[in-house]
């Protein structure tokens, strides 16, 4: 819990469960200027939480160091992971291998945080203002991941047609590598490319 920020946290093999936030932490200006960055979780599972099992937000400073792997994120009644503001960012977050599964286990839909976002639909991955976020080998679930005004790289994940994908105007998702689940083309999954589905690097947006 890192309501001030807190520079340096290592977590391994920890179960975070039946919380507001597994972990949570925003910036601080006052008394002196500190992020919630050099966040390092390894192994474990964060589950049963009631708004988001990772919420990070620092829309001023800019952080750093943020890599989770093999992380089990499941069971969440509100957002699997949840970064906002991040627009400075000079070494983004890096999802490797967390796996997604049954967040919004409470078939609510939609949750205000309460920070001035106002009411959103549940994601597994949520990014507002992340300049980039790398995820390797992640399951693309229906709960699904949303960037706004955010960059992306998504390399080697599965998706299949109950995948949600959703980008604004102002993102750029790049996925490299992709698991279609024997799927021939992307607009089979709702999944529209705006290159050529050849290309070895393929930008994808799904309504």
């Amino acid at each position: 819990y890192q309501p001030t920020g807190n520079f340096g946290n290592l977590l391994y093999g920890c179960q975070l469960q039946n919380c507001n936030y597994g972990v949570f932490g925003v910036e601080s200006n006052t008394p002196q200027i500190m992020h919630p960055g050099m966040l390092y979780i390894r192994n474990g599972e964060i589950s049963g939480c009631r708004k988001a099992a990772i919420y990070l937000k620092c829309p001023t400073e800019n952080i750093n160091g943020v890599y989770l792997a093999n992380v089990s994120i499941e069971g969440n009644w509100g957002h699997g992971a949840y970064f906002d503001g991040m627009n400075l960012c000079p070494d983004g977050p890096v999802l490797d291998a967390v796996h997604f599964e049954n967040n919004d286990s409470q078939a609510n839909g939609t949750i205000d945080l309460g920070f001035g976002r106002g009411v959103e639909t549940i994601r597994d991955l949520m990014c507002h203002d992340v300049d980039m976020i790398t995820i390797r080998t992640s399951h693309c679930t229906e709960a699904g991941f949303e960037f706004n005004n955010s960059m992306a790289l998504m390399d080697a994940c599965f998706m299949n047609m109950a995948s949600r994908l959703q980008q604004d105007a102002s993102s750029v998702v790049v996925c490299k590598n992709a698991n279609l689940d024997g799927i021939s083309h992307l607009a089979d999954a709702g999944l529209i490319a705006s290159s050529s589905s050849a290309d070895p690097l393929v930008p994808l947006v799904r309504p």
